[in-house]
């Protein structure tokens, strides 16, 4: 089978999270960033932080919009995202892709990856038979005759008799009852089924989720007046992130994460509504599918991929280079030296090679380079970026003119190996190391510093020597030519214009620093010269930019092809493929999209203008305290923001009818509370009992029962002194001296949702270390440790999600200092101690030897999790775990007695506690899911109806006497 995939795994490590280049790029006079808002460190890595002021965060007329990752890894893409958007005719198909989204989600905060995402429901047309019944229309019966009246002109003349006969004939006509006449036919009913169009609302499958985003994506890209925004609602609508709840990330390759972007819009095709069309061609397949054959004499096989991976090394640094030995790969069959030469197999002449093709080669092709280490190199080779390839040679088309062409450079290449075995045997004897030539000088230095008798003999000796130097250099030479000779062949054999009707330029060359953790990505993309409309002073003929991140610079093609880091990736596109203007680009976004985007430049409009008018004191209220002990304060709320700005015709655009949000999305949002302004002594009093109560809580130890006890405490000891000041102001009263605050009454105060969720969050690891505490108390070390651990974990996970979330970690600093990270060390490993100590005693007896090494391996596993990785070389208890089985085979009869199990179960035993390791066996290690067994409803009675805060403490205290004791 022919391949083309190579491993390609860029080093990633959840330790760092990358966002913004590791140096600081040299802006342009105009840029309008602010550099204070950049944080060195001498790592790749800085952390983004928003500039305060919005005016600094409006796009460049000359520069593209930027893009920043999301704050959970996958650093990497910006970078493909923006080389696809800047390729229009993509950009166009995305755009143009129906159906779409049937709503938006809300635009608040979008550009910062937070806020809704595509709510997920799309409105198609659907097609349903209904039932209808259509009336005949009824048929007029003729008139009787008696009824006829005749309009001759000459009235027929009657006699007397007729007369009479007629008036009798009327008289007997009166007598009778009346006739009854049927004067309409009955009514025809036809029954016949016709289809109704309908429109319906549907969920959308994932694959057009993730598209979805990818169209708000662009739509913001090429239409924002903001300098930036964030892949993160398209990366969480791909189903990157983990759905695990452990605390560890992982991070997808780039590899994997390109496979997963173009496998949904492969799978987004076949939802469009001209899916039902029978000459319907899969615009996204059709973009990015290769399809190949490759061929083994009469045999062949087809192959579809959609990108190449091709391997890169010292003899192989170039597209064509890496891409060749692939296409056609000759075998060298050994030949029977007996066989008659004038007998050829045409046959078996054949079958002497393997040749691909390609039967569709598409307009935009991803290359992903695997950089080989070669074995006497220290560094990767050097990747030489071709602007141009033409990919005549693969295709299908021209197979007969290819395949001579490569039967060509496979001479070529057999010349150069040729030439290389016979330099490699003139230089170098199969039992010498060193090179020939350099014997011959070490010989002539001997004679030349040594004298003989026979002086004439030496010379005629020297002579020799040196013709056979001078022989050597000349054959080394000639075959160097040689070599040189068929390289230039090799590289021209394709060099005619009939192999160079498909070229293919350079659009996008991806980087990666390589340094440590997830590291710094950054691209140069070519921006299309059609894309002058997008951004009015890009030159008409293009040019060339760099993406970090959130940062974008103008660069020449020189920087491009001197960039001192190799490509992990590149992007051609074929010169064929058709650009597309602004205006044709706009013309085909959904209108609903349109107006998201407009509603979110409006947004940022209302933020500058909010921000340069909000604080100012002419535009402030006059606040006036009616007495000292008097707060007065009025709320600058987004609602009298709405009046000014209607009076500038920008009204906020909010979606707060959307269908719904993304399902399972567990980001924090945190919205900034109610802006107050207070004057008189009650103002003083406020921030006198907020300092005052900050620096109160600040002496708690970072496990302190109060903060259990009181939100009020918590939130105080989170150092966020604008909703502590809220807290105080509206939920809190004071009867004579007592100041009570209102804590239960704040849940529901918006303001105050987030920190109350983060404080139950909280609350509940709490109760998991009192349950801990609980076990210890009553000697039930194995489920206290269980529990320990258990507790560690959901701590861990809930402090990197806080980590994660920018806005809240910078929003609550104080919350890095609350941890039960001390309580969970010391009962820990006191546990680890006795139930080490359990597992020797039962693995020195032979009939439970077994089970306690068992138990111990699981134990040592255990304590990594406790100790932590960082601090088992230093820890004492550590140590002192793993020494006591260093001497366990030294006891009396316990080395005879030991079973290959036994001995097996102790040298990995003995290994996880010399190595560290963090993996292996887990026989016996209880499960995450499981729990400990609950303790009797007996041993609950004395404390069940104490609050969670006071059994804390209590159990603290009695845990402590417990601990004491036990080490005396």
């Amino acid at each position: 089978m022919f391949h083309f995939f190579f491993p390609i795994t860029p080093p990633t490590d959840s330790s760092s999270w990358s966002v913004i280049p590791f140096k600081e790029p040299e802006l342009p006079i105009n840029t309008a960033i602010n550099k204070t808002t950049l944080s060195t460190d001498e790592s790749s890595l800085t952390w983004w932080k928003d500039p305060e002021n919005p005016s600094d965060r409006i796009a460049l007329d000359d520069l593209p919009i930027g893009l920043r990752p999301p704050s959970y890894n996958f650093a990497y893409s910006p970078v493909i995202l923006q080389a696809l958007f800047h390729v229009t005719a993509f950009q166009h198909a995305v755009l143009s892709f129906r159906p779409a989204s049937h709503s938006w989600g809300a635009p608040s905060n979008y550009w910062k990856g937070f806020g809704e995402a595509v709510p997920g429901y799309v409105m198609r047309e659907v097609v349903t038979k209904r039932q209808v019944v259509t009336h005949a229309p009824p048929k007029t019966p003729p008139a009787a005759e008696e009824n006829l009246i005749s309009f001759d002109d000459s009235p027929t003349q009657t006699s007397s008799d007729e007369i009479n006969e007629t008036i009798n004939e009327n008289i007997i006509q009166e007598d009778l009852p009346p006739r009854i006449v049927e004067t309409t036919s009955p009514i025809e009913e036809t029954v016949e089924f016709v289809d109704v169009v309908d429109n319906e609302l549907q969920l959308m499958p994932k694959c057009l989720s993730a598209l979805a985003e990818m169209q708000k994506l662009f739509a913001f890209l090429g239409n924002s007046k903001r300098l930036y925004g964030s892949s993160s609602h398209y990366v969480r609508a791909l189903s990157t992130k983990l759905k695990s709840r452990n605390w560890e990330f992982n991070d997808k390759t780039f590899e994997a994460f390109l496979e997963l972007m173009i496998q949904c819009l492969v799978e987004a095709d076949e939802q469009s509504d001209n899916a039902i069309d029978p000459s319907y061609i899969p615009v996204f397949r059709s973009l990015f599918l290769v399809k190949a054959r490759i061929e083994y004499g009469n045999d062949y096989d087809n192959e579809e991929i959609y990108y190449l991976t091709l391997g890169v090394d010292t003899h192989m640094n170039s597209f064509h280079d890496c891409l060749d030995p692939l296409i056609f790969e000759s075998y060298n069959i050994a030949i029977d030296p007996e066989a008659d030469p004038s007998i050829s197999d045409d046959e078996d002449d054949e079958v002497q090679y393997k040749f691909t093709t390609f039967k569709q080669i598409p307009p935009i092709l991803i290359v992903l380079l695997d950089h080989r280490k070669s074995s006497n190199a220290s560094t990767p080779s050097d990747y030489i970026v071709d602007k141009t390839i033409y990919m005549d040679r693969y295709m299908v088309e021209k197979k007969d003119q290819a395949l001579q062409g490569f039967r060509e450079m496979e001479v070529c290449r057999k010349k150069i190996m040729q030439a290389k075995s016979e330099m490699e045997t003139l230089k170098r004897d199969s039992t010498l190391s060193i090179d020939k030539r350099d014997v011959l000088l070490h010989t002539l230095d001997y004679f030349e510093q040594t004298h003989h008798d026979q002086q004439e003999e030496l010379d005629i000796l020297k002579q020799v020597l040196n013709a056979v130097n001078k022989k050597i250099d000349s054959r080394l030479t000639d075959l160097e030519d040689t070599v040189m000779d068929q390289r230039e062949k090799i590289h021209h054999v394709f060099d005619r214009d009939e192999m160079k009707e498909n070229p293919y330029g350079l659009r996008a060359s991806l980087h990666h620093d390589g340094k440590s953790g997830t590291g710094h990505y950054w691209a140069y993309i070519w921006v299309e010269p059609m894309e002058q409309t997008l951004l009015s002073d890009i030159p008409v003929e293009g040019g060339w930019f760099k993406f970090c991140d959130a940062y974008v610079t103008a660069c020449t093609e020189t920087e491009v092809y001197n960039e001192r880091v190799p490509p992990f990736a590149l992007m051609y596109v074929s010169d064929a493929l058709p650009n597309f203007t602004k205006e044709e680009l706009y013309n085909c976004i959904p209108d609903t999209l349109k107006e998201f985007i407009q509603a979110d430049n409006r947004l940022f409009d209302q933020e500058i203008y909010a921000h340069d008018h909000l604080h100012n004191p002419q535009e402030s209220a006059s606040l006036i305290s009616t007495s000292d002990d008097d707060v007065g304060f009025t709320e600058k709320t987004e609602a009298q923001l709405e009046y000014r700005f209607a009076d500038m015709d920008i009204s906020s655009t909010d979606d707060t009818n959307s269908v719904g949000t993304a399902v399972g999305q567990t980001t924090i949002e945190y919205s900034e509370p109610h802006h107050y302004s207070f004057t008189g002594q009650g103002f003083n009093k406020l921030k006198d009992r907020v300092n005052s109560k900050i620096m109160e809580v600040s002496t708690y130890a970072n496990d302190d029962y109060r903060l259990l006890m009181s939100f009020e405490a918590f939130l105080a000891r989170t150092q966020n002194r604008l909703l502590l000041e809220h807290l105080y102001l509206l939920y809190s009263s004071e009867k004579g001296e007592e100041f009570i605050v209102d804590e239960e009454g704040s849940r529901k105060d918006d303001d105050l949702n987030t920190i109350w969720h983060i404080y139950d969050t909280y609350l509940a690891i709490g109760e998991m270390v009192t349950q801990a505490l609980s076990y210890f108390v009553h000697q039930d070390f194995s489920s206290a440790l269980q529990c320990l651990l258990d507790s560690k974990r959901h701590e861990a996970y809930w402090k990197t999600e806080l980590l994660l979330d920018m806005d809240v970690s910078n929003s609550f600093s104080g919350l890095s200092t609350i941890s039960f990270n001390r309580i969970i060390e010391v009962y820990g490993k006191e546990c680890l101690k006795i139930l080490n100590n359990t597992a020797y005693k039962k693995a020195s007896h032979e009939s439970y030897r077994t089970r306690g090494l068992e138990d111990a391996i699981r134990i040592a596993y255990q304590a990594q999790t406790v100790i932590g990785p960082d601090n088992m070389t230093d820890d004492s208890e550590y140590h002192s775990l793993g020494s006591l089985w260093l001497s366990f085979a030294e006891q009396p009869g316990i080395s005879s007695s030991l079973t290959n199990t036994h001995v097996e179960l102790l040298n990995t035993l003995i290994m996880i506690y010399l190595e560290g390791q963090s993996g292996g066996s887990s026989a016996g290690i209880r499960s995450r899911s499981d729990s400990p067994a609950q303790l009797s409803d007996n041993e609950e009675d004395d404390d069940k109806n104490l609050p969670l805060w006071q059994k804390y403490q209590l159990l603290c205290s009695e845990s402590q006497q417990l601990l004491q004791s036990l080490n005396k």
